[in-house]
């Protein structure tokens, strides 16, 4: 019981959040649209619901974090990259020059290096799978989200055409191509 009161409370924590009207020096006409959007999703949604998701156990109670100061999991990032991604195939240009990385590549980056593996298909076959893809398909643009001393998301756009890549706190500032 003590469980459904703890996760009713963080429910009415985040509707009360998403009540307050944001400041109008930093409020734009995309972030009152966001907020009117959400405030109307959240009651149909149901407070503590399965989300059909990579994750079996997660509920919506996932979606406060995303509202709140809680540390966001690997499993909401990877829900987040399964929305971008679903966006970027439903734009054939933007589809036919670009990836979305999961979480687990960096991940597997981080751990080649640290193990310090070498290259190949048996020690390193994510990594190999991407640049097979990368390759094949004359990709232009990556992006991928990271997690940075353990406490951090940002997210890495790599520009092969280039040569270049960037990091960022959010997507606004790395804009598809």
């Amino acid at each position: 019981m003590s469980r459904v009161v703890r996760t009713r409370t963080t429910w009415m924590k985040c509707e009360r959040w998403l009540a307050v009207t944001p400041d109008p020096r930093i409020q734009n006409e995309d972030m009152t649209k966001v907020f009117d959007d959400a405030r109307a999703f959240l009651p149909g949604l149901g407070w503590d619901t399965p989300v059909s998701a990579l994750d079996t156990r997660l509920s919506t109670m996932e979606f406060t974090k995303l509202l709140g100061s809680e540390w966001i999991s690997t499993s909401l990032v990877q829900m987040m990259v399964d929305n971008l991604c679903t966006r970027v195939r439903a734009d054939p240009q933007v589809a036919s020059s670009t990836i979305i990385g999961g979480p687990g590549f960096a991940q597997t980056l981080d751990h080649a290096f640290l193990d310090k593996k070498i290259y190949s298909r048996t020690t390193t076959p994510l990594l190999c799978r991407y640049e097979q893809h990368i390759k094949g398909t004359n990709m232009e643009h990556f992006y991928f989200p990271a997690h940075v001393n353990t406490n951090h998301w940002i997210t890495i756009y790599i520009n092969f055409k280039k040569r270049e890549f960037s990091y960022g706190e959010c997507l606004r500032q790395l804009r598809l191509t």
